[in-house]
């Protein structure tokens, strides 16, 4: 499958058939691919070929395909990367009250007003001057404690949150989560020492709705402290702890199915680029297509970057992926060694992040690559 141009070709691959197979629709099932290499005569081996391309058999009876014919001179990079390395888990973080802001016994500072603001970027658009603003509110009064403090403060983000279409964060007090609904009474029963606050898995349509990311800060206001100046209350937090005071975000659990579902995507969008650009619009008098992505499971990606560039009259020259997605676990680590030995004479940068997080030239003694030079 191309994507926009043809400078994206993705291969979702079920079974690696080995070096120099020839697929067939008869004998071969949809996700079979297969490592070839142009041969001018019949005696050039894989390591001997000048170029390397892969068949590949597709998801539909009538789909046999053929990848670029790559030169291996024009090979910048080759990377694979295992579903573990692209796993992302939900951002959380407990806010506490700071001792500069509790009187002497240790309780929050009676009549002074304690507000969170927590704040959103790239709310509903896509650049940072979108931004929401969400608010929790606690005023201390004679006798509240620290725990009471932070039930009250859990309730109240719960009912301001409530008012959003989408749920965006969660609250919880220790284990008990604290819903719109919650009272006191209900938490009765619950020695809170901060309130925890967690990202909320977004919703996600395959190639409609993008499965994003909530981008957001949490921000403790300030309060007077027996006359003193304006002290922070809480510690404040954000992505990359950017700003001064501020500490990152802690990791939560995984967010569930996000690998699968990018991989989904990536398949919609370059399926759409080769020539489906135009599905369901005579909805229901539409050609379904036909995807292999199940976007409930994980995927391995093996990427090689290179450069097209066009001979005699074909003056095209441009850097294009060639991308093959399996499911975790699957072919890709296969097929990845097939293809380092075909380029170990060659200085291209193999970048593995398989089992690890290596990244080195196969070849840093040969620079010059002398089998490249024009003959």
């Amino acid at each position: 499958m191309n994507h926009v141009n043809q400078v994206k070709q993705l291969y979702v691959a079920k079974t690696y058939k080995g070096q120099d197979q020839k697929l067939t629709l008869a004998d071969n099932e949809s996700g079979d691919i297969s490592l070839c290499w142009t041969k001018p005569t019949e005696s050039v081996t894989l390591a001997d070929s000048r170029e390397i391309y892969f068949r590949y058999r597709g998801a539909t009876e009538d789909s046999l395909l053929r990848s670029d014919r790559i030169d291996k001179c024009n090979i910048l990079w080759i990377s694979a990367i295992s579903a573990d390395n692209l796993k992302e888990k939900l951002k959380t973080c407990t806010v506490k009250l700071l001792d500069a802001a509790l009187d002497d016994d240790g309780n929050p500072v009676c009549g002074q007003d304690y507000i969170l603001r927590i704040a959103f970027k790239k709310y509903v658009g896509m650049s940072d001057e979108d931004q929401h603003f969400k608010y929790g509110v606690v005023h201390a009064t004679k006798g509240m404690t620290t725990s009471d403090f932070y039930k009250v403060l859990a309730i109240s983000l719960a009912k301001n949150f409530s008012r959003e279409n989408q749920k965006l964060l969660t609250f919880k007090l220790g284990d008990t989560e604290v819903t719109s609904k919650t009272t006191l009474k209900d938490l009765e029963s619950v020695t809170a020492e901060g309130v925890t606050i967690t990202e909320y898995p977004q919703p996600w349509r395959r190639g409609i709705i993008l499965q994003q990311r909530v981008e957001f800060a949490v921000l403790p206001g300030e309060i007077y402290n027996d006359g003193d100046e304006h002290v922070t209350w809480g510690q404040g937090y954000s992505d990359g702890a950017d700003g001064v005071g501020l500490l990152p975000f802690e990791e939560g659990d995984e967010i569930k199915y996000w690998v699968g579902r990018r991989a989904a995507d990536l398949e919609w969008f370059a399926m759409g680029e080769r020539g489906d650009q135009y599905r369901q619009i005579f909805w229901p008098d539409n050609i379904d297509t036909a995807y292999m992505v199940d976007p409930t499971k994980d995927y391995d990606y093996l990427t090689i970057h290179y450069s097209f560039i066009g001979s005699n009259e074909s003056s095209q020259k441009s850097e294009r992926d060639l991308i093959i997605i399996a499911e975790e676990g699957g072919c890709v680590s296969d097929i990845f060694n097939d293809v380092k030995s075909a380029v170990e004479d060659y200085n291209v940068e193999i970048i593995d992040k398989m089992d690890s997080n290596d990244v080195n030239p196969v070849n840093p003694d040969n620079p010059d690559d002398d089998d490249c030079e024009e003959d």
